[in-house]
């Protein structure tokens, strides 16, 4: 598995890794089956969800995850989301990852679980995210 890393970048010429996003540990996701492990990240493209703190992630057969990096020493996962398996797939495989200006996160699974719209049950991320 490939970590997800938070760097001190102050000094362009050297930055500096000050720690890791942790590894999702509920359940034993590298024997479920497919991939396991962060995958895509929502972008901060304008016209959709931005943020300095708050990060979505695709970890394939670990769902969405969800991380506040407000202490970017300890980032800490604040809500996830890992549907079932579709039938005659060992595992769900979520792999894409996008979410609107409203709150709205778009999810797809690369194999047939097809596209899943989602909204937090904090409503649309808070304003002080942004």
């Amino acid at each position: 598995m490939k970590p997800i890393w938070v760097f001190d970048n102050r000094t362009k010429a050297n930055p500096v890794s000050i720690s890791t996003f942790p590894t999702p540990a509920e359940a034993d996701y590298v024997r479920k089956g497919g991939h396991f492990g962060p995958h895509n990240v929502h972008e901060n493209r304008s016209g959709t969800f931005q943020s300095d703190r708050i990060v979505f992630v695709t970890y394939f057969n670990a769902g969405l995850r969800v991380f506040d990096t407000a202490d970017p020493l300890r980032p800490a996962e604040i809500a996830s989301y890992v549907p079932a398996a579709p039938a005659g797939q060992p595992a769900i495989q979520l792999n894409d990852v996008l979410v609107s200006e409203d709150g709205l996160i778009f999810v797809t699974d690369r194999v047939r679980g097809g596209l899943y719209i989602l909204r937090g049950t904090m409503g649309p991320w808070p304003a002080s995210a942004t």
